[in-house]
């Protein structure tokens, strides 16, 4: 689950993104723990600010506990969290169009970091792995997939934050988290597996939130398989020796394109 650094990532906007974004948010929709029970969702990790916020310090503390005690796995948490906030802070400002962080060389190292951290973190078999650290990690995963290059680049950000998105469920099985979970698969293009989290997510919501939530799983559904669409769209003409990026209704398909720092 280590994050892609062999590109200069991640100034073209994918066009569905935005869809997504748009049938998402534009009803005041259940997602990412808005509205809902949920905590750690993206308006946490969004804290903007400077890189100089003290997670330097706290990255620092955490290794010397790490190189000490390779098995403590509070430090290898802390580790991934405040690798996961240094990121954040040292995003290169924020799109005005989708409203996301722009992501640099300095956020995705740390983004990088964290996901190794996190990786000898589950090597350890915690017993419950902890959720919270897990959202925060799918939420960067989902951003690097809102400021990906190319639909490619975005499948693998999605189909990682579709895993942690799961251990996150998993240990803390609320609405909020079950609607990013069956959100992420549903855009990865995992949809035997969205639809089984659907159900279980329905199941568990509110009489009067099921059929507001029936609409936005429909409504991403059907996003999903438009961006899948997308994918096999650039896949083949990357093998035809084109550029996908100006193909009639490719990536650059009205998308627009994020602000350069």
């Amino acid at each position: 689950m280590l994050f892609d650094l062999r590109s200069p990532r991640r100034r073209v906007a994918i066009k569905f993104i935005y869809g997504t974004l748009a049938v998402l948010m534009g009803g005041g929709l259940i997602f990412f723990g808005i509205g809902s029970d949920a905590s750690g969702g993206l308006s946490e990790v969004f804290g903007g600010g400077s890189a100089d916020s003290g997670f330097e310090d706290q990255i620092e503390e955490a290794e010397k506990q790490v190189e000490e005690n390779p098995r403590d796995q509070a430090a290898l948490v802390a580790l991934v969290t405040s690798n996961l906030q240094a990121g954040n802070q040292q995003a290169e400002g924020i799109d005005e169009q989708s409203g996301y962080p722009i992501v640099g060389s300095d956020s995705e190292e740390s983004f990088n970091q964290a996901a190794e951290a996190w990786a000898r973190y589950l090597a350890l078999k915690p017993k419950r792995p902890d959720p919270t650290a897990a959202l925060q990690l799918a939420n960067a995963y989902f951003v690097l997939a809102v400021n990906a290059d190319s639909a490619a680049s975005a499948q693998i950000d999605l189909e990682n934050a579709a895993e942690a998105q799961r251990i996150a469920a998993d240990g803390n099985p609320i609405v909020g988290n079950l609607n990013s979970l069956a959100t992420y698969l549903y855009l990865a293009g995992k949809f035997e597996q969205g639809d089984r989290v659907a159900a279980q997510l329905l199941a568990k919501a509110s009489p009067g939130q099921r059929k507001q939530l029936q609409k936005q799983l429909e409504a991403v559904e059907q996003q999903g398989r438009s961006f899948q669409k997308q994918v096999d769209a650039e896949a083949k003409g990357a093998a035809a020796g084109g550029n996908p990026l100006e193909q009639p209704g490719g990536l650059g398909g009205g998308g627009g394109s994020l602000s350069s720092p």
